[in-house]
């Protein structure tokens, strides 16, 4: 079983078609603890506690075409994500 279909909620085969959707997006990296840099490749993230890989081959494609549409409706998702996880994190 995929990873991302274990996680209630998150599903990274839905195209993301709003500003609203992007933000979501990535704060449900963060809350089920698939964050990762959108500069990097979805199939080169590791898990530091196992050494292995995050995402499957079956989800690294729908994880970098949502990345792509991140890119679409926020002018630096990156620095969104900042924001984004360090407010998740003062909500723990």
């Amino acid at each position: 079983m995929s990873v991302l279909n274990r996680r209630e909620g998150f599903d990274p085969t839905q195209p993301i078609t709003s500003e609203g959707e992007a933000v979501a997006f990535i704060r449900t990296l963060w809350v089920h603890g698939l964050a990762f840099h959108f500069d990097d490749a979805p199939d080169q993230i590791i898990d530091v506690g196992t050494g292995e890989r995050t995402f499957s081959d079956e989800e690294c494609p729908h994880l970098a075409r949502r990345v792509d549409e991140l890119w679409t409706f926020l002018s630096d998702p990156i620095a969104v994500a900042l924001v984004e996880w360090e407010l998740v994190e003062g909500q723990a």
